[in-house]
């Protein structure tokens, strides 16, 4: 390794050899998928449903305000549809194609752990056919090795380990030479599960600022990294 090369990677743990990231809030900014999702689902609830434009985008905003989490189910008792309706809404919103660019330092990391073969991996509890759209728009499919991105949600999702535990035993790569880096306290958890070591998002951007020359996620990001994990 070239002491450039050297420089770029100081930012790295000694002796880690794998980097794990989650997708969603973690290499872009998931506010902007989400926006796309939730006009989306109001144009469908006025087509389907024939509920107004006014009326079909203030429940999703209803709905969504409490927490993704089971949003849906609420959107429905609002709406008074019949909770069939939850499973085409689903589809609707894996259906998104979204128009989504990756965090400005993203390029930089990857290339930096990929030419000093540090093995890198994401996992993600989404939608498998959902969040490979999102790969696809955030030009990471082609990026990232075959077989590099594992979905947790289709066997246990974080912050149950299992997903991660399955990535150190493919690439037979110990938990004390892992790194988790994520946007969210499920991601902690779930690093700690494993006895992998484990950053905030936000602190990955302030440790990597040093060498890319691109600037840094906006203050919103970064913030949002720090209050998860305070």
């Amino acid at each position: 390794m070239t002491a450039h090369a050297a420089d770029r990677m100081s930012w790295l743990p000694f002796g880690v050899e794998l980097v794990v990231f989650d997708l969603d809030g973690t290499l872009y900014d998931d506010r902007v998928y989400l926006a796309e999702v939730d006009r989306t689902l109001a144009r469908h609830l006025c087509v389907a449903h024939r509920i107004s434009d006014e009326v079909a985008t203030r429940a999703v905003a209803d709905a969504t305000s409490g927490g993704r989490h089971g949003f849906l189910n609420r959107m429905c008792d609002d709406l008074v549809l019949d909770p069939a309706a939850i499973s085409e809404m689903l589809k609707v919103m894996r259906a998104v194609e979204p128009e989504l660019e990756p965090f400005p330092w993203v390029g930089a990391v990857l290339r930096a752990l990929r030419d000093n073969k540090v093995r890198v991996f994401v996992l993600t509890n989404g939608n498998r056919d959902q969040q490979r759209r999102k790969l696809d728009s955030l030009g990471l499919s082609t990026t990232l090795e075959p077989g590099t991105v594992v979905y947790a949600a289709e066997g246990r999702p974080k912050p149950d380990p299992e997903g991660l535990l399955q990535i150190l035993r493919t690439t037979d790569i110990p938990a004390a030479r892992s790194l988790f880096i994520g946007d969210h306290r499920v991601d902690q958890e779930c690093a700690a599960a494993a006895a992998v070591h484990f950053w905030y998002v936000a602190e990955l951007v302030a440790r990597t600022a040093g060498f890319i020359a691109d600037a840094p996620p906006g203050r919103a990001v970064e913030a949002r990294g720090v209050a998860e994990g305070a």
